[in-house]
Parts: C-alpha cells; structure tokens; sequence
C-alpha cells in the first residue's frame, strides 16, 4: 500500500515537471540573477505560469512585478514557482516597509505658568524695549533647521540597482569584485522562505525614483533589477 502511493506521488511529480519544461532554466536563471537568460526564455514557447514568472522577475517596477507573482500564486498553487513568488513578494513588501525608524515626534513643552504677584506688591513701570537688531543666535531661534535631503531615519522609500542574487556568499562576493571597476556594491542578506538566506549584490548608492536608478543601471550596461528599499 506505501509502495502504490510513494509511486503514485512519484508520477505525479514527474507530471509536474513535463508541464512545465522550462522551469529548471528558469530557477537557476532566477538565483543567479542572470537577465540576459531570462530574456532569451521569454521568447520561448512558455505556458501561463512560466510567463507569469519571467515577466515578473524582469520587470523593473516593482509594484507591477508584485502584482504579476500574486496572480501566480492565485491562478497556480501547486505550481513550482510559487516558492519564488512568495520569496520576491515578501522582498517587496520589506522593501516597501522602509525598514526604518520613524523619526519620533518632537517632545512636548509644557506651557510655563504664570508667576504668581502678591496683591500689595506695585507693579514695575512700564518701558519700552529698546530696538535692536536681532542677534545670530535669535535668528537660529526663529529660523526652521534645515532637514537633509535624504536621512536613513526618513521613511522615505529609497530604489537601488541590483545585480545578481545567490544562496552562497562566496559567489556574491565574486561578483562584487567583478564589478568593483564600474559601480560600489554591497552584500545584502535577505531570508529566504525556505530558511536559507539569500547574498544580494546591490548598489552602494540610492535613487529618488525608479527611473534615475533605471537610466544610471543602463548606462553601466550590466544585467540589473530596480529593487526598493
């Protein structure tokens, strides 16, 4: 009875893999973050859910990527592809948290109470304040202070460029140096669903917006992904 349901679940497997002819292509593609052959398997005769895939891990923006691994998810549970869906999702939805402090309100200041005068003390004569120009340190008062551009503490949802993804550190690094010529990266390590942690090698520097990181990628004409942070 074990031995018919192990080969049962065998053949089902293997029913699974025939439907789905590029998916080994396309998960080695997906961890190594190879774009050229990600391109080179869309123009393939792919079925929905391995378009699905590919065109989500292509796409730069990220919300659009997002909403294409839900509908993966959706219209294919048992697909191989879910767990790598899940895991960019869950990438994005981090991404899109910020993953900073909030800057905590400024404290509040009690408003001061009045001196109290005793009913038989006369009161002081009125003067008139001398005017005079308002010293720096007045100005510093009155002025708002100056709030940087771009602080890591701000909230702000900030993109960077990526250039590969790896379950091995050792091969991250490799390509850190590889590219160490043309653009600063740095390692970022994500938990994957699975348990393994997963070496992103991204930019050093941040981008307002999705296309400023888009036109600098292009110009390193390097394979890349736009991520947010």
């Amino acid at each position: 009875m074990v031995r018919a349901i192990l080969f049962g679940f065998v053949l089902a497997w293997n029913a699974g893999l025939l439907a789905q002819p590029f998916a080994k292509e396309i998960l080695q593609a997906a961890s190594a973050g190879d774009r050229k052959a990600l391109e080179a398997l869309r123009s393939q005769p792919l079925n929905d859910e391995e378009r699905l895939i590919v065109n989500a891990l292509l796409e730069i923006d990220g919300a659009v990527a997002a909403r294409l691994y839900q509908s993966l998810i959706a219209k294919h549970p048992s697909s191989p592809f879910v767990r790598l869906a899940d895991s960019r999702l869950r990438e994005y939805n981090l991404a899109i948290g910020g993953g900073y402090v909030a800057p905590s309100p400024p404290p509040v200041v009690a408003d001061a109470k009045p001196s109290e005068t005793k009913p038989d003390e006369p009161k002081p004569a009125e003067t008139k304040p001398t005017e005079t120009k308002p010293s720096d340190a007045t100005l510093a008062d009155i002025l708002p202070t100056p709030v940087p551009r771009k602080t890591a503490s701000s909230g702000l949802i900030r993109f960077a460029i990526q250039f590969g993804s790896f379950f091995s550190r050792a091969q991250a690094e490799t390509l850190q140096k590889q590219l160490r010529s043309k653009v600063a990266t740095r390692i970022v390590e994500l938990p994957d669903p699975s348990g393994r942690t997963a070496f992103k090698v991204r930019s050093e520097a941040f981008y307002d917006t999705k296309s400023e990181a888009t036109e600098v990628a292009k110009k390193l004409n390097l394979d890349f992904y736009v991520v947010a942070e």
